[in-house]
């Protein structure tokens, strides 16, 4: 059960936490770009290294690197897959962002693509993993406490987006325990990672309470995310349901 994170980032090492926490045993390493984060990940027991220190194979590789973050994404697709032996299970981190629903329509594992740079950037990148044997897993938005869009409209201001406009979410335990869940079960295919709750732009805010304003000067509505088949074949529920939910428990309101 020996697992390579490649991007051992918010969410890379989260994945490995939760590796570490089912198969205790197993040798974890952490793949970064610096070396800034190696003494924390080395105290939590990981095996720290930077790009291209080690090509060994793992039986188990995850990718968890943002399109942002490389220049050349597909070249990096191919790289990790190489890094595994392929008899566990190797799987990219990719986004809903590749689906071209934009007016509010449901999507789900098998809905249309786009064609947008970053949609084709992403989908190039996930073809390197379905040809090579490996999985993916297209991740909704991610949320804690100091990461998501709660964050961005607590700052106040204003945005040109609609009110209306839909918000997918998953919470990043979540998407860590997701994860961990296909690759223990070395499913193979195209997954989605989302809460299935749905909500808008203006309703998150009025949950929060955030000053934000919307100015509606955008045409698009997004999608909504449903998830049912990946929930299934990964035997796999979130911890938290919906924004809503992990919202009144982390932030209760105080007794009147």
């Amino acid at each position: 059960m020996d697992f390579l994170t490649i991007g051992a980032g918010e969410l890379g090492e989260r994945v490995s936490l939760v590796w570490r926490q089912r198969f205790p045993d197993a040798r974890i390493v952490c793949e970064t770009r610096t070396t800034a984060k190696h003494e924390r990940l080395a105290g939590k027991g990981f095996l720290p290294r930077t790009r291209n220190s080690d090509r060994s194979q793992f039986p188990n590789v995850v990718m968890a690197i943002p399109p942002s973050f490389a220049l050349d994404y597909e070249g990096e697709a191919r790289r990790a897959i190489s890094l595994w032996d392929g008899s566990g299970c190797a799987c990219i981190i990719s986004s809903t962002g590749v689906y071209a629903a934009d007016k509010g329509e449901w999507v789900d594992e098998t809905s249309e693509l786009g064609t947008s740079d970053r949609a084709l950037r992403l989908i190039g990148a996930e073809k390197v993993f379905q040809e090579g044997g490996g999985s993916v897993l297209r991740l909704s938005g991610l949320y804690s406490q100091t990461k998501g869009p709660q964050v961005v409209y607590a700052r106040g201001g204003s945005s040109p987006a609609r009110g209306d406009g839909w918000l997918n979410l998953i919470h990043y335990n979540d998407a860590a325990s997701l994860t961990a869940s296909l690759m223990e079960k070395k499913l193979k295919g195209v997954f989605l990672g989302t809460d299935d709750s749905p909500l808008t732009r203006r309703q998150l805010v009025d949950i929060t309470g955030a000053d934000f304003k919307f100015l509606d000067e955008e045409t698009g509505l997004g999608k909504r995310c449903t998830n049912q088949t990946t929930r299934d074949a990964a035997d796999w529920v979130p911890r938290w349901t919906s924004f809503a939910e992990w919202w009144a428990l982390t932030f209760p309101k105080p007794d009147v």
